[in-house]
C-alpha cells in the first residue's frame, strides 16, 4: 500500500496499544530518514548554489592559467579511434588531450573532454618516468625532455613508439598501444648500451587538479580509489591535502591485478598494475597554495639493467566513462580484480548492482530509459503483490474495527496494560497483523534509495531523456510552477521551483487520502496526514526527474491496487448479507 494510505492508518491507531505504538515508531524513523537525506540533498548538493560560491571563489582568488588552446598547439602524436580523440604531447610524454566521442559536454555543444594538459584550468593528464638513484649524474627523462615517435598517429590497430637517449648509454623507450574501448597500454623500457650495470626505477603518475566547485557529498565518493592487496581503497581529497597516502603494492598477487586511480561521477581515470607488481602507491597533494593539484604515482622497485641488456615494465590505463558492463568486461578478460566498483554502488551494493543491471535489461527492451524506469517499478510491485494485498487487506480491517478500538479505548482508558491485552486480543480474534500495513513501505526504503543511487550516478541515465519536457532523467524536472513554467522570467529561490512531475506525484498522494477517508483524533495528527503532499512535493522537486517518475507511477499502482481490494472487500460484504438475507426464513 502507499505510504500515505498506510501511515493515515498508523497515526489514527497507534495510542492504542504499544504493538501499534511500534509499528509507528518504525514508520516514522523511516519516513525521517528519508527526510535527512532528501535535506542533505537540498543543502549541500545545489547546482546553482554551487556555481554561485565559485564564482565569488573566482572574484577572491583569481588564478591564471594557460589557455587550452596554446597548449595544444606544441608538438603531438594524435590519438584516434571509435571511442577516444586526443594527442600525446612529445615534450614530457604525457597524455594529457583526451575526448570521449561517444559523451556530449555538460552543455551538449562538444564532445566531452576527460584529459586536459598542465598548467591549464583542467589539468587532468598521465606521464610515465624513471628514477636512477645515488650520484651518477646520469640524466632521466623529465617534463622538458623531448621525445621521438616512429608514427604521427596512435590508433588500435598501430601502436606508437616513442624514445629518447640519454648521451651516456641509456635508452628510454615507452611503447604505447590503445584498444577499441578506453584501455591504454605502456611499455616502459630500459636499453643499457654501456657494459656498466645500472639499477633504474620506473614509476607512472596521474595528475589532477580538483576543480573549485568539487565537494564531498554522502551519496558517493569522488577521488582517489582503487583495489590493493585484494582490498577496496577509498581516499577523501581533504585528507590527502593533509597527510599523503603511500601504500605497498604485494608482488605475491599473481592470480589478479590490483588497481588505482581518480573517480568522477561519471568518470574514471586509473593505472591498473601487472600481476607481479611490487612498490608502492603514493597518492600525493601538490604544495601550491595557488591550486589544489592531487597526483597518484605507482613507484616500482629499483631494477638492475645489465650492461647491454634491458628490463621492461607494462602499465595499463584505463580512461573513460564508468560503464559498468564495459568496467565488468575488462575485469572478466584481464583479471583486475574488483575493477566494477569503480562504480560507487555504496553500502546497498547487493541490491544497487542487480536494479542497474535489470534497468538496463529494461532499457533494450524498450529504448527509453523513462519507460524502463516504469518498466522496473511494475516489475517490484508485481514481485510485491502477494504482500501488498494481504497488507492492504489488513488495513482496511483495521478501519472497519475502528469503532470496537475506540469502545476498548473509553472502557480501559485508566488501564494501559488492560487496554493492551484488550487490542491485541481484537486483532488475534479478526486475524489483523498492524505491522503488516506498512511492511511494504518498508521493504521499499532499500529499493528506492538504491534507484536514486542508479540514476545519480550510472553513466548510462547521464542526459537520458524521456517524454517531452523531460530531456534528462539524472536531473531535476526543468519546468517551474512559480514561473508558470517558463512564460515569466523569474529567477525563483529553489525551494520554489517545483517542476510538473513533483506537482503530479503531490496530486497522487492527495488522491490517495481520498480514497482513504479517515476520522482523526485531534488537529496534530490531521495536519501531518494533509500535508504530506505538499511536503513530498517540495522536497521531490530537487530530486532527479528519474526518481520521481519512479515515485509517482509506483503512487499510481497504489491507487489502482488500493482500488480494487477496496472494492473486493465491498462486494465480499455485500455478498455476505445476501447470503445472510437468503437463509433467513
Amino acid at each position: 500500500m502507499s505510504s500515505v494510505f498506510v501511515l493515515s492508518s498508523l497515526l489514527e491507531h497507534h495510542s492504542s496499544t504499544s504493538l501499534m505504538q511500534q509499528t509507528y515508531n518504525v514508520f516514522i524513523a523511516t519516513l525521517l530518514s528519508f527526510l535527512v537525506i532528501i535535506g542533505w540533498n537540498l543543502v549541500f548538493y545545489n547546482p546553482a548554489q554551487r556555481e554561485s560560491s565559485h564564482e565569488v571563489q573566482e572574484r577572491e582568488n583569481v588564478k591564471v592559467y594557460e589557455s587550452l588552446e596554446s597548449t595544444l598547439s606544441a608538438e603531438r602524436i594524435k590519438i584516434s579511434s571509435n571511442k577516444l580523440e586526443g594527442s600525446i604531447q612529445l615534450t614530457g610524454l604525457a597524455l594529457d588531450d583526451l575526448i570521449l566521442k561517444d559523451y556530449k559536454s555538460d552543455d551538449l555543444e562538444n564532445q566531452y573532454r576527460l584529459l586536459y594538459p598542465n598548467k591549464t584550468k583542467g589539468t587532468y593528464f598521465v606521464n610515465p618516468g624513471w628514477t636512477i638513484p645515488g650520484d651518477s649524474g646520469l640524466k632521466t627523462p623529465s617534463a622538458k625532455t623531448k621525445w621521438k615517435a616512429d608514427s604521427e598517429i596512435l590508433t588500435p590497430n598501430n601502436p606508437v613508439t616513442f624514445s629518447w637517449d640519454n648521451g651516456s648509454g641509456l635508452l628510454f623507450k615507452v611503447v604505447v598501444s590503445l584498444d577499441d574501448n578506453y584501455m591504454f597500454t605502456f611499455k616502459q623500457i630500459v636499453e643499457n648500451k654501456s657494459q656498466n650495470d645500472l639499477s633504474v626505477g620506473s614509476h607512472f603518475t596521474i595528475t589532477k587538479r580538483l576543480p573549485e566547485t568539487n565537494k564531498s557529498m554522502l551519496i558517493m565518493h569522488e577521488g582517489p580509489v582503487g583495489v590493493i592487496k585484494d582490498r577496496l581503497i577509498e581516499l577523501k581529497y581533504s585528507k590527502i591535502a593533509k597527510k599523503n597516502k603511500s601504500i605497498a603494492l604485494d608482488e605475491e598477487t599473481q592470480n589478479r591485478r590490483g588497481w588505482f586511480g581518480f573517480s568522477d561521477k561519471y568518470w574514471f581515470v586509473s593505472q591498473i598494475f601487472e600481476n607481479s607488481s611490487d612498490g608502492k602507491v603514493y597518492v600525493s597533494h601538490v604544495e601550491d597554495k595557488s591550486d589544489d593539484v592531487f597526483r597518484i604515482t605507482n613507484f616500482d622497485t629499483q631494477k638492475i639493467v645489465r650492461g647491454g641488456g634491458s628490463i621492461a615494465k607494462e602499465t595499463m590505463l584505463f580512461a573513460g566513462p564508468k560503464k559498468l558492463s564495459l568496467l565488468e568486461k575488462y575485469a572478466q578478460n584481464m583479471r583486475i580484480y574488483l575493477f566494477d566498483r569503480a562504480v560507487d554502488f555504496g553500502v546497498l551494493y547487493f541490491i544497487t548492482k542487480p536494479i542497474s543491471k535489470l534497468l538496463q535489461i529494461f532499457y533494450q527492451l524498450v529504448g527509453n530509459f523513462g519507460v524502463a524506469i516504469i518498466l522496473l517499478t511494475l516489475f517490484i510491485r508485481v514481485l510485491m503483490l502477494p504482500l501488498s494485498i494481504k497488507s492492504g487487506i489488513s488495513m482496511f480491517k483495521i478501519k472497519e474495527l475502528q469503532p470496537e478500538i475506540l469502545k476498548i479505548k473509553s472502557i480501559y482508558q485508566n488501564d494501559k496494560d488492560a487496554l493492551n491485552r484488550a487490542s491485541v486480543e481484537l486483532f488475534r480474534k479478526h486475524r489483523v497483523t498492524p505491522m503488516s500495513g506498512c511492511l511494504p513501505t518498508l521493504l521499499q526504503v532499500p529499493v528506492f534509495f538504491a534507484l536514486y543511487k542508479v540514476i545519480f550516478i550510472t553513466i548510462e541515465m547521464r542526459q537520458a531523456p524521456f517524454f517531452l519536457w523531460i530531456t534528462d532523467l539524472s536531473l531535476p524536472d526543468p519546468t517551474n510552477l512559480f514561473t508558470l513554467f517558463g512564460l515569466i522570467n523569474w529567477n525563483c529561490p529553489d525551494l520554489l521551483s517545483i517542476g510538473i512531475l513533483p506537482i503530479i506525484l503531490g496530486l497522487t498522494m492527495v488522491i490517495q487520502q481520498k480514497l482513504s477517508p479517515s476520522h482523526y483524533e485531534d488537529g496534530t495528527q490531521a495536519f501531518m496526514i494533509k500535508a504530506m503532499p505538499y511536503v513530498f512535493m517540495i522536497l521531490f522537486a530537487s530530486f532527479p526527474s528519474g526518481l520521481v517518475l519512479y515515485w509517482v507511477f509506483n503512487n499510481i499502482l497504489s491507487l489502482i491496487q488500493q482500488f480494487m481490494i477496496g472494492r473486493y472487500l465491498i462486494t465480499k460484504k455485500l455478498n455476505a448479507v445476501a447470503e445472510t438475507q437468503e437463509s433467513l426464513p
